[in-house]
């Protein structure tokens, strides 16, 4: 995702969570062209992955077991909080 902006519906942010994060961020380091440097220990260790000089996704360590997971961010033009009656 390289846009500056994000038209309503579309996708603006993904994460991928990883049993091997250094691992998976050499995996699309080398797929796609991404710096995907180690992250803050103070952050878990989440990584900010590049391409160009522009942020495209993030790659973390995840919290259980399981198979790797990615999560998309999908753009809305307004949030609408749920309330509790």
């Amino acid at each position: 995702m390289q846009a500056e902006s994000y038209a309503h519906g579309e996708p603006s942010w993904q994460d991928q969570s990883s049993a091997d994060a250094p691992k998976a961020a050499e995996f699309y380091s080398a797929l796609f062209g991404w710096n995907c440097p180690e992250g803050d220990p103070q952050f878990g260790g989440y990584r900010e992955c590049t391409l160009d000089g522009k942020k495209v996704a993030g790659i973390s360590a995840q919290m259980q077991p399981g198979p790797a997971i990615w999560s998309i961010y999908i753009n809305v033009d307004t949030l609408t909080r749920l309330r509790r009656r």
